[in-house]
């Protein structure tokens, strides 16, 4: 059971990984289609994303820094 579960984890990879080939291949069809000022829009939503992902990341360590003092 544990190969089938393995088998269908890598082939689901494998399908991403796919996909998201055809994408880069298709890039600059896509950034045709949708314009300069959506791709920006696009590229600094992408930035606040990441810069909300870090900050939680951040203050997630420093809240366990926090509690594991508290138990020491």
């Amino acid at each position: 059971m544990a190969v089938t579960h393995t088998l269908i984890v890598i082939g689901v990879y494998g399908l991403l990984c796919y996909i998201a080939y055809l994408f880069f291949l298709s890039g600059g069809h896509i950034v045709r289609i949708l314009g300069n000022n959506i791709m920006m829009v696009i590229t600094k939503m992408m930035g606040l994303i990441l810069a909300v992902l870090g900050v939680q990341m951040l203050l997630a360590d420093i809240n366990e820094d926090i509690r594991t003092e508290a138990i020491k």
